[in-house]
């Protein structure tokens, strides 16, 4: 939900990210918290043909288990989407 609104009001350099999955939990200072279900969601990605999966940095090893996917670790909100 971060990112439509920050592509919305023009707070986005990219207003295209294709063939990305953005997944964590966005606290009010902008850090970026682990999810549950890292590993399942990297195999959907991968079914679906994602290429590109942003997830929490406590979440990025679970999620690199799965091939065919590039992970990118995330902390913070604006060191992922900017």
């Amino acid at each position: 939900m971060a990112l439509g609104i920050l592509g919305a009001y023009g707070g986005l350099n990219k207003k295209e990210v294709p063939d990305a999955l953005f997944v964590g939990e966005l606290s009010l200072d902008g850090r970026v918290r682990g999810v549950r279900g890292a590993l399942p969601i990297a195999i959907e990605a991968r079914r679906t043909k994602v290429k590109r999966l942003v997830v929490p940095e406590v979440n990025a090893r679970e999620a690199a288990m799965v091939g065919d996917v590039e992970v990118y670790p995330s902390s913070h909100c604006w060191k992922s989407f900017i």
